[in-house]
């Protein structure tokens, strides 16, 4: 599983470090933007909806980091302060910030903070997932229940939807793709083509050949361009 980050810091220089060193040393942290300025961030965080934010604390001339906070009073990403300044720590706690790490990055305290962020994201992620372990197929021949997690993909068929199961025959409905993506809500069922619905437990191998291929079963599964680099990062 990847945690999805933003970086916000005045200093180009010191962004870029930032990146780097979770580049090198931390992989499982996505990048979705870098911020120089309070406002850009403000607009960058509410896009992108990031796990995390990597916080500096001055920020001329629009104020510091604490200001950013301020526009978030209800806000669903956690806090790591990265600051030469020691002296605001403590107020960084009254901000319920994750961690507090100081300029120059040591790669040891950015490393140990990642992982102890990633124990907690983690488990928080599998308490909160409420996706349905079975579910309920209907066809002419009658109702099918099945467990989720032996389904290995779902294919489009028209307007129908094929259903491959492990070791049981498929199961067709009459209702298009996008119905199988809505009642499989867990994070382990992934869109990778316009016709197919993966679970990504299942995979066997990926290839990058022409355009990139999913291994399935005894599927083998075309990854269109629009998802290929999403499902590249999940199995990296």
């Amino acid at each position: 599983m990847k945690i999805t980050a933003t970086i916000l810091d005045d200093e180009f220089a010191a962004a870029e470090n930032i990146k780097i060193l979770l580049s090198n040393y931390c992989p499982e942290i996505t990048i979705l933007g870098i911020a120089h300025s309070i406002s850009e961030g403000i607009k960058m965080v509410k896009k992108d909806k990031p796990d995390l934010v990597f916080l500096d604390i001055s920020m001329p001339p629009e104020g510091t980091g604490f200001d950013f906070l301020d526009m978030f009073p209800n806000r669903d990403f956690h806090v790591i302060f990265v600051t030469a300044y020691e002296q605001y720590s403590l107020k960084a706690l009254k901000e319920h910030a994750f961690d507090y790490i100081l300029k120059p990055i040591d790669f040891k305290d950015l490393i140990k903070s990642i992982d102890q962020f990633k124990s907690i994201h983690f488990k928080n992620k599998k308490e909160i997932d409420h996706s349905p372990k079975t579910i309920t197929l209907s066809t002419d021949q009658g109702v099918h229940v099945v467990r989720t997690e032996e389904i290995l993909f779902c294919k489009a068929s028209g307007s129908y939807t094929e259903f491959h199961i492990a070791e049981r025959a498929p199961v067709i409905i009459s209702k298009p793709l996008k119905y199988a993506e809505s009642i499989l809500t867990s994070s382990q069922f992934k869109r990778v083509h316009r016709s197919y619905l993966i679970n990504s437990e299942k995979i066997s191998k990926f290839t990058k050949e022409d355009g990139g291929f999913v291994y399935v079963g005894n599927e083998v599964i075309p990854v269109s361009k629009k998802y290929y680099d999403n499902l590249y990062d999940l199995i990296s």
